[in-house]
């Protein structure tokens, strides 16, 4: 890739799903995100719209922002919503062994500080 480009994969949040977008910025900047909010609907059209509008303005903002440590506090508490997420997730159905693997595959990611996006 270009030296004056940099590209920065999102998963965004669209009613019940997750839209996967990769957003490229140039010197010039991005000038809009394009992607499909999954309804023809007029109401949860519009509804989807502010909420990804909502997110994409998170995202912007925490890129914004310099790297901010986290307290001890802030930490545990990071960890328990996360446990918290998780363990609803899998309260029905522990899910397949091909999706553990995936899991193993991006904390193994994520522990190179590979993967994701920090968005307050």
């Amino acid at each position: 890739m270009r030296r004056d480009c940099f590209f920065k994969p999102l998963q965004v949040p669209v009613g019940s799903s997750v839209v996967p977008v990769k957003i490229t910025k140039s010197t010039q900047g991005t000038q809009a995100v394009r992607l499909s909010l999954r309804t023809r609907d007029i109401g949860e059209t519009k509804a989807r719209q502010a909420e990804v509008a909502g997110y994409i303005e998170r995202v912007w903002q925490s890129l914004r922002r310099d790297v901010q440590a986290l307290s001890k506090t802030q930490s545990v508490a990071l960890a328990g919503e996360v446990y918290k997420r998780f363990t609803a997730a899998l309260e029905d159905d522990s899910g397949a062994p091909d999706v553990w693997q995936a899991g193993l595959e991006t904390n193994r990611t994520a522990l190179n500080g590979d993967f994701g996006i920090a968005v307050s």
